[in-house]
């Protein structure tokens, strides 16, 4: 008996170690190629997006080609048409900037005249204080420069991104028949049947996503027009599309129109209410809305879309962020589908959150019999 267990032990443990360094190699390369890899990524995501309607033109004996073409003019019109809209009334915002720039200056002023009679500091002092800052000033045509930068490496991953998701669609039907073809008999099936999950999963989160932000926009709008501000439809729905980006979209979005209520409106409430009704309708979003219309479509628990957020945002930054929550839930589909893998597949989930060991060893055996049932299909 000892002489069998060793060995097991040792392959166990060898399997253990090849797993960890491929892990490690592979977070390497997406860290140190992510040039490469966000593209890719993005690419797949938008492709498995775009797909249903691609797919219903081609039904409709629409060729292939024009179909793509035809998709991608219709979301870069809406894309376009709600890019404008918010340029528009952002441009109207912006025309009080000069009102902005004295109530700023004389927020300065306020605060010089608190410190110099009630703290030690003089108006000297605090002048000297300011004036070391100035080469930040002075550094403004270095940051332009950089923001230039940005912008157009920005828009290089934007362009890579869209021939990627062309390609993708064009390509769909041999890059499926590839995968398929490392697979026989009950396989196939399992494999073809984990493809279609998979694309559904990026579906639903888009679908549900846009729900999301309908929601969370119209609350915002109703709460923003009540309490008196300005822009309220704008304030509301810019801060509802950062909800692209789970638990921070929100917070982030909710600067911008506490900002203005703090510099237009004399009253101090107002800012208040805003900062209110944004943490409100924040703890909504992330305790009832995303998990209601999200977590039934993409079924991941919050520890690990939390986790997978962080994760995301190291690696690749905001893409990344954005990206994090269904390529886990993809990965989850994958698991659960994989019989050796179940156990990761249920621990990503949020089916078993309230379930006691009995209950899931119950599930569990269930579901790896409903597995067997499948590969024993011929």
């Amino acid at each position: 008996m000892k002489t069998d267990e060793h060995p097991r032990g040792d392959k166990t443990l060898q399997r253990s170690t090849n797993l960890l360094i491929i892990l490690l190699i592979s977070a390497g390369v997406l860290y140190f190629a992510k040039e490469l890899f966000v593209p890719v990524f993005l690419g797949i995501f938008l492709s498995l997006m775009l797909y249903p309607i691609t797919a219903w033109l081609e039904k409709r004996h629409v060729p292939r080609v024009l179909a793509i073409f035809i998709t991608f003019l219709l979301v870069s019109s809406i894309i376009s048409g709600i890019i404008m809209f918010f340029s528009t009334h952002l441009i109207a915002l912006f025309s009080d900037v000069n009102v902005f720039v004295a109530k700023l200056r004389a927020m300065k002023g306020e605060s010089e005249t608190w410190l110099t009679l009630h703290t030690p500091l003089t108006r000297k002092k605090i002048d000297a204080m300011l004036n070391q800052n100035t080469d930040l000033m002075g550094s403004a045509g270095s940051m332009f420069s950089s923001t230039v930068t940005s912008a157009s490496g920005l828009l290089t991953t934007i362009a890579i991104t869209m021939v990627y998701t062309f390609m993708f669609l064009v390509y769909r039907t041999s890059i499926r028949n590839f995968i398929l073809l490392y697979f026989e008999g009950a396989d196939k099936i399992r494999a073809s049947h984990t493809l279609l999950e998979i694309q559904k999963v990026a579906q639903n989160y888009t679908f549900g996503l846009i729900l999301v932000t309908l929601t969370v926009g119209t609350l915002n709008t109703i709460g923003l027009y009540f309490i008196g501000i300005d822009y309220p439809f704008l304030f509301g729905f810019f801060a509802a599309f950062l909800t692209i980006i789970p638990y921070i979209g929100t917070i982030t979005g909710s600067v911008l129109p506490a900002a203005y209520a703090f510099l237009t409106y004399e009253s101090h409430w107002k800012p208040a209410l805003v900062i209110m009704l944004f943490f409100t309708v924040q703890q909504l979003e992330g305790n009832f809305i995303s998990p209601k219309i999200l977590g039934s479509r993409v079924s991941v628990n919050a520890l690990f879309a939390f986790t997978a957020l962080l994760v995301g945002g190291f690696f690749w930054g905001v893409p990344g962020m954005i990206l994090s929550i269904p390529y886990t839930a993809m990965m989850k589909v994958v698991f659960c589908n994989i019989e050796s893998l179940l156990k990761y597949g249920h621990l990503i989930s949020d089916e078993f959150i309230d379930r006691d060991f009995g209950e899931f060893r119950v599930t569990q055996i269930t579901q790896v019999n409903i597995l067997k049932r499948r590969k024993n299909i011929k």
